[in-house]
């Protein structure tokens, strides 16, 4: 992608995600110093609409990023990383939400509270729904509901409903998760998410050692919607944390 389509790209996606509301070419020639013509921006706007990255609700003259759209930023955003010198880095998530999580996990040789703390902070920084449990005993906690509802993605009956099968049901859903990658932590956006149910959604799932030599799975369920670069840096930090294995 040429560098003046992947920057138009990347602020309609920064407006989209904060308002959720749709971004017109207008705003972006007001708002942003793009030195070029709002003619141009609409022509920029209809190829990324062309390619995939963009759509235009009915009822809207603006246009919203697609689930294409945000892979893209999230695949240039791990280039991005793997280019950095210092893995244990995470410019996504402020220091002090990394102060939140060190607090949460510190020196604890119980897997089960851990497993609880895990959910938890992930929900509170997130605003999203967070699930954590024990891959060796089949145990999960579940937290963040009320706040994965409040976003505008989750208040129509069919996603609530969507929403409250995968909590209820969600140790069924374990093998069709966990079979789908191989790497420490995978993002599944949109219709990439392995769950039909949930094809509306964005699910971040993650491993890593747990006290006791059990392993532990934590997810962390939100809109396609979201703040990629702070959720992803979220869970890589957990897992940084879980794998130094200071129990």
């Amino acid at each position: 992608m040429e560098e003046r389509s992947e920057k138009i790209l990347g602020i309609i996606i920064k407006e989209y995600t904060q308002n959720s509301e749709p971004v017109g070419s207008q705003l972006l020639s007001e708002k942003y110093n793009l030195d070029i013509s709002p003619a141009t921006i609409r022509m920029e706007m209809h190829s990324l609409e062309k390619q995939g990255y963009l759509k235009q609700p009915h009822t809207s003259a603006g246009r919203v990023p697609t689930g294409r759209a945000y892979r893209y930023f999230v695949d240039r955003l791990e280039a991005k990383e793997n280019l950095g010198s210092a893995p244990e880095a995470n410019p996504g998530l402020k220091s002090l939400d990394q102060k939140r999580v060190d607090h949460s996990l510190r020196e604890t040789n119980d897997p089960r509270l851990v497993t609880q703390q895990i959910a938890q902070v992930i929900a509170q920084i997130s605003d999203n729904l967070a699930i954590s449990g024990i891959l060796d005993t089949g145990e999960f906690y579940k937290t963040g509901l009320s706040g994965l509802l409040d976003h505008p993605e989750f208040q129509e009956f069919q996603a609530i409903r969507q929403v409250t099968d995968l909590v209820d049901h969600f140790e069924d859903y374990i093998d069709r998760l966990t079979k789908k990658f191989d790497a420490p932590m995978e993002v599944f956006i949109g219709s990439e998410v392995p769950l039909r149910r949930l094809s509306g959604g964005t699910v971040l799932i993650s491993r890593y050692p747990l006290p006791g030599g059990m392993r532990g799975l934590a997810a962390m369920v939100g809109p396609v919607r979201m703040n990629y670069q702070k959720n992803i840096a979220l869970m890589k930090y957990i897992t940084q944390v879980m794998g130094r294995g200071t129990f």
